[in-house]
């Protein structure tokens, strides 16, 4: 899920800034974070009316934080 409510960001450990330069489009708020405790994994085939896309770069830095803060483990 990504939010551009700074509601749950007061001290949240599990919210993962975004910015333009991680999609292919600009984003719609300069505050867009992904919520590590509500992903879940879609189909691209079952997502209607896709904005943008993610770059390789940033998801895999995403995996990392989501690895890290949710699961404990560490990746190379």
């Amino acid at each position: 899920m990504i939010s551009d409510s700074v509601h749950y960001d007061k001290n949240n450990d599990y919210s993962f800034p975004l910015d333009n330069s991680m999609f292919t489009k600009e984003l719609k708020s300069n505050l867009s974070r992904v919520r590590l405790y509500l992903i879940s994994f879609i189909p691209g085939e079952s997502v209607l009316g896709k904005v943008c896309e993610m770059r390789i770069d940033a998801f895999q830095k995403l995996v990392k934080n989501l690895n890290k803060k949710i699961f404990e483990v560490t990746c190379n």
